[in-house]
């Protein structure tokens, strides 16, 4: 079997200069992002711990940094987030690109199908449209994946510097980048075998040593000067049912068919499509083992199945870790672009064979094809509703509540409490109090260093002596650790002032001589 190592595939960036694909998606992306950011950049309330607006600290750090940064050199920090959110989508698409041209450079309508697989995927598009760390992240694994590549190349170990750095800022912009660097380790040791054990093992330490050094460096400086870092114990808090795991593996399989086709048909092709791929990628592994380096079409299959392996190990690790965590869209993301990487190049190699009958080609593209088109409708329809309402604390009905209007009207120095600190901090430029909670989100434990009775005993206090106000906000109705609306107006006293469609406004019933009622 040939082994087209000279195949010329560029870098990222020198794509521009010379390709006519790498401009279209360039533009694709581009007007993908202005459209989808009409009203702003997506906010969400993980983005407003990001941007420090609200009391709840961040976790990973380079996201915020580089907001801060910008900052501090006098920018609004939704313009920050806005044009690093634009730089970034336009550097995950040539990164995609680039890989793809690696892994097939005789095949320009798979790569052009790879690379669209990903970047108009409805749930990529929104993660590359809000102000949240995955594009960052994206980003950051992609390039070291490419440094990686080449160093496979070249067996330079200055390269393989490059990636373990990039490794390790990944691991900074979110935690579950470990992954892509345990893929990194099982290739060099497994499949690099142009160099001796002992060489594999001082380059598998190498990556190692340069990127946990970066993680661990900001986590050992981060928890001396403001006494945190990863924002978690290591202790099994994890509370997960069979309906969360289910709800789970439906957001993995949203990525292949809409919400509106039954849960068991997603859940089925799912199934199937992960059988594939597991057989694919052990396809790879046997085809390659003792081999001097891995057969280039096949390398990405290789990084790529390991990551999405390694990955699931720490999405299990992290659902047993912290309680009520939901797996989401952000954490199936991963997950599926390494699945893209791994099918489409399987699927190019299959139909690129001389003995393959064109019927099976014909088969295998119209399937990808299919997908390609689910995939386009669904993101032109979520383009068109971001255009039209705006995403997350950017949407109109947000910025059109009238409780958030009563709230920027309140006086300046007005002290509030909410269920929705970070959606009001971000739409009305307040700094606002959470209510008491029950327990923390994350242990499902209550805290013992503040517990709850001691919160709803200094909210009394500040109702009473700093006339304070609180505000709930009906569109907030996720945040189980909060009391009921009905439990914290008796326990804290408080009487109605404001009532409008989408949420309330309280302030103590106090007495003539200015107790609370139930002092009395």
């Amino acid at each position: 079997m040939a082994n087209p190592r000279s195949a010329k595939s560029g870098n990222p960036l020198g794509l521009l200069a010379t390709d006519a694909m790498a401009w279209g998606f360039v533009i694709l992306v581009a007007t993908l992002f202005v459209a989808n950011t009409q009203h702003g950049i997506g906010v969400l309330p993980d983005t407003t711990r990001y941007m420090q607006i609200v009391s709840t600290p961040y976790d990973a750090p380079l996201y915020p940094w580089i907001l801060s940064a910008g900052h501090l050199a006098g920018l609004d920090l939704e313009h920050v987030a806005l044009f690093a959110g634009f730089v970034l989508y336009i550097a995950n698409a040539l990164l995609i690109l680039h890989l793809f041209r690696y892994a097939l450079p005789d095949q320009p309508l798979f790569v052009a199908i790879g690379t669209l697989l990903v970047i108009i995927s409805p749930t990529y598009l929104w993660a590359n449209t809000i102000a949240m760390s995955e594009s960052l992240f994206m980003a950051l694994m992609l390039l070291s994946v490419a440094f990686f590549l080449s160093y496979l190349e070249k067996q330079d170990r200055r390269v393989l510097a490059a990636s373990s750095l990039s490794v390790g800022m990944a691991m900074l912009a979110r935690f579950v980048a470990p992954a892509i660097g345990a893929s990194f380790a099982t290739v060099i040791l497994f499949y690099n075998r142009q160099r001796t054990m002992a060489e594999r093992v001082y380059d598998t330490a190498m990556l190692f040593l340069l990127s946990a050094g970066i993680f661990i460096t900001w986590a050992v400086g981060s928890k001396l000067l403001v006494g945190r870092a990863v924002g978690r114990q290591l202790t099994f808090y994890g509370n997960a049912d069979s309906d969360r795991w289910l709800s789970g593996l439906s957001a993995l399989a949203s990525f292949l068919l809409p919400s509106q086709v039954p849960q068991l048909v997603r859940l089925a092709l799912l199934a199937l499509v992960v059988s594939i791929a597991v057989f694919v990628v052990i396809s790879a592994a046997w085809r390659n083992w003792g081999l001097e380096r891995p057969f280039r079409q096949d390398v990405l299959i290789l990084v790529f199945g390991f990551f999405n392996f390694f990955y699931l190990i720490f999405i299990i690790l992290s659902v047993l870790i912290e309680a009520n965590l939901q797996l989401n869209n952000r954490y199936s993301m991963p997950f599926y672009v390494g699945l893209v990487f791994v099918l489409v190049i399987a699927a190019a190699n299959f139909s690129g064979r001389l003995n393959r009958a064109p019927v099976r080609r014909s088969v295998v593209i119209t399937g990808l094809a299919m997908l390609l088109a689910i995939n386009a409708l669904r993101s032109a329809v979520q383009t068109a509703e971001a255009y039209d309402q705006g995403i997350g604390f950017q949407s109109l009905t947000w910025r059109t509540s009238p409780t958030v209007a009563a709230v920027r009207a309140l006086p300046e120095d007005a002290i509030v409490f909410t269920n929705g600190s970070d959606a009001l901090n971000f739409l009305t430029g307040r700094r606002t109090n959470w209510i008491p909670a029950h327990s923390q989100r994350r242990t499902g434990l209550e805290n013992e260093e503040n517990p709850f009775e001691e919160q709803v005993q200094r909210l009394r206090q500040a109702l009473v002596e700093q006339k304070a106000y609180v505000v709930i906000l009906d569109a907030i109705d996720w945040r189980f650790y909060f009391p009921s609306e009905d439990e914290l107006v008796k326990r804290a006293d408080l009487k109605l002032v404001q009532s409008d469609a989408d949420g309330r406004i309280y302030q103590a019933d106090v007495t003539p001589d200015g107790k609370l009622q139930s002092s009395n």
